[in-house]
């Protein structure tokens, strides 16, 4: 889990090391701290440690002073001691930042390492492990109480550090993870690689939002070209993703490394690559499903009918069983009189269902889903309150979501960030709390900087909830109520108070949503993204819809072609619409309003102009969204082609429009 911090003890074990060793390491002014190690941890040993580290201090004393510090986590007996370490060490003015200059300095060192030049029986190996490794800890936990404006105001590093720190360490994991040299496999050197991750992937998040690297910064040199020179291996890559490898070439060293880096730092393999790969999984996982059920004689579809105006409601009560969601799923609509709908659904009909149901499960008003600050949506804490069977809607809503991701069907939804990151497996940040609760997140970051008495504060570690009047005491620690907050252990409060908020008190929800969308779509399928490019996946890409992407890449059929006179009257008029018109036509012809991802070249079926004949020149356009097919009339005059195509895309009418 991306979240455990130590294996139950609070022992770093596979960091272990000899207090005698690390004695003769600093300098003589430290000496005399070392008696205090094996005694029970007490603050004024890292005061006494610290007063080398002030901005006077050369780089042998802050040297001293970080393997000092190391000493002391790897030898902690608790997991609070540890934590005591990290917190005094990051947040020491300019400590973590002068540690990173220390290290690039020594960039001749660095290279050698990460070549595989430098081998554990060197005394610089362990020396360069332990101290970049204690630079990773130290930053992470650095910015796990920083929102972005505090990261951007703290001056610990300029810009072009950061920038060239992302250099140097996206480089080491890459090796780390593709390069097989005997070095990489020594169990500090994996430690080392985990912490870097977690600290390039925290990083790469802030990055996206706040923009500090250069567009394409994180990308690999390794893997410029990735579909040139890896694309017999992303195949391979895709099929053990998908599970369908054999032992033998799931055994093979470049997938394994290629996967390995795929789940632990997607983001140095362009976006692009990697929703290639995303799509590719998915096909051979929807081959091997129809396989299955031929070899077991199963109906391969499903059949329901739904009725008009209950759409959400019969696909709950139809729909909502594991397994069913992998299955091709037809409809048949009734209408509001009882009567069958016209129309064989050949595949576009379920897809304008799914998008409506969707489109009611996850609106704030059905209840289930809740909008942040900045109208994104995440599970609604008191969900309970709208039914008691709630949990069984947030399955059937994950679902309903994975199969939408099943079927490269794209929905217009954003979810908040802090939800994107449950369904991948991660931990919310505090940052988020300023879109979920920012009246908290205010109170909190007051609280990080208040010098005045806690004792006047009355806080303590634990929180009140109130549902409908009933208030209930959660303790954020055990015994959490009966804890003081003071000006030791504020930033442990923050933290647990944050993560209560942003996810302890929607643990249910985001286990039952995620319980149905992994009923479809493996988890290790979507951690192949970071959460913007999951919302991309979603709701497709973020910019409007590209005229002539979708010019370049549509059919033509009935008599039409390219050079039609009514078809240059078609381009003409739709070119000169605005955003909201043009997702509307798309939506019209493919029952999604937002253009596919990596563009329209990737619409299956190809978008397509159908000949309805001059006879229809009285009658609106018509599509046949299975096909995504327009069947449009041959008018002959450019207001006629305007008025009607408008009047359609804007009428909301169904599957029944003529």
């Amino acid at each position: 889990d991306d979240d455990d911090d130590d294996d139950g003890d609070g022992v770093d074990h596979d960091r272990a090391m000899d207090i005698a060793e690390a004695e003769e390491q600093v300098a003589p002014e430290l000496a005399p701290l070392f008696q205090t190690v094996e005694r029970p941890f007490r603050e004024d040993t890292l005061s006494n440690c610290f007063r080398l580290a002030d901005s006077h201090s050369t780089d042998d004393q802050l040297h001293s002073v970080c393997v000092f510090c190391n000493m002391l986590i790897a030898n902690a007996t608790s997991s609070d001691t540890r934590l005591r370490v990290l917190n005094a060490f990051a947040f020491k003015a300019g400590v973590v930042a002068r540690l990173w200059r220390w290290l690039d300095k020594r960039s001749a060192l660095l290279q050698r390492f990460q070549k595989g030049g430098l081998t554990p029986e060197e005394p610089e190996f362990r020396e360069l492990v332990s101290l970049l490794l204690l630079f990773a800890d130290s930053f992470c936990h650095f910015s796990l109480t920083m929102d972005d404006a505090e990261f951007q105001s703290s001056d610990m590093f300029a810009q072009d550090e950061l920038v060239r720190l992302v250099d140097v360490l996206r480089d080491l994991v890459v090796a780390f993870f593709w390069d097989d040299y005997t070095a990489f496999a020594d169990p500090e050197v994996v430690q080392l690689r985990q912490s870097l991750c977690k600290l390039l992937t925290g990083l790469h998040g802030r990055d996206r939002r706040l923009g500090f690297c250069p567009a394409e910064h994180w990308l690999s040199p390794t893997f410029a070209n990735f579909s040139g020179e890896h694309g017999t291996l992303a195949d391979r890559a895709a099929e053990e993703f998908a599970g369908l490898a054999s032992a033998e070439a799931g055994a093979r060293g470049d997938t394994h490394s290629l996967i390995e880096i795929l789940r632990s730092i997607p983001f140095v393999i362009p976006f692009v690559e990697r929703a290639k790969i995303f799509r590719r999984v998915v096909a051979f996982d929807q081959q091997e499903h129809r396989r299955h059920q031929v070899m077991r004689m199963h109906r391969p579809n499903t059949f329901v009918d739904i009725r008009r105006g209950q759409e959400y409601q019969d696909a709950f009560d139809k729909l909502n069983q594991p397994g069913e969601m992998k299955r091709q799923v037809r409809v048949k609509m009734i209408n509001e009189q009882g009567l069958e709908e016209a129309g064989v659904d050949g595949g576009g009909l379920f897809r304008e269902f799914l998008s409506q149901v969707i489109e009611t499960g996850f609106d704030p008003r059905c209840g289930f889903f809740c909008s942040a600050t900045d109208q994104t949506v995440h599970p609604n804490p008191q969900a309970s309150v709208v039914a008691d069977n709630y949990l069984d809607h947030l399955r059937f809503l994950g679902r309903l979501l994975g199969k939408a991701l099943y079927e490269s069907q794209l929905v217009d939804i954003q979810f908040s960030s802090f939800f994107l990151s449950t369904i991948l497996g991660k931990r919310p940040v505090f940052n988020d709390l300023a879109s979920m609760d920012p009246e908290l997140h205010k109170h909190l970051l007051f609280l990080k900087q208040y010098e005045g008495d806690f004792q006047e504060l009355a806080l303590d570690f634990s929180v009140t909830q109130d549902n409908l009047g009933e208030r209930r005491v959660h303790d954020l620690v055990p015994n959490g109520r009966n804890i003081a907050v003071n000006r030791s252990n504020r930033l442990r409060f923050v933290l647990h108070m944050a993560d209560w908020r942003l996810y302890g008190q929607l643990a249910r929800q985001y286990a039952a949503f995620r319980q149905g969308l992994f009923d479809v779509v493996h988890p290790r399928w979507l951690k192949l993204f970071d959460e913007r490019e999951l919302q991309m996946l979603v709701s497709g890409e973020e910019s409007g819809i590209d005229v002539s992407d979708l010019r370049a890449h549509c059919n033509y059929s009935g008599g039409y072609s390219a050079d039609h006179p009514t078809i240059r009257l078609f381009w003409k008029v739709v070119s000169s619409f605005g955003d909201d018109d043009l997702r509307l036509l798309v939506r019209f012809v493919t029952s999604c309003k937002r253009p596919p991802l990596l563009g329209f070249r990737y619409l299956y079926p190809v978008f397509c102009i159908h000949s309805a004949g001059p006879s229809a020149a009285d009658f609106l356009p018509t599509a046949s969204t299975c096909m995504n097919l327009l069947k449009l009339p041959e008018y002959d005059s450019e207001d006629t082609l305007r008025e009607k195509l408008l009047y359609a895309i804007r009428s909301g009418a169904g599957f029944e429009l003529s």
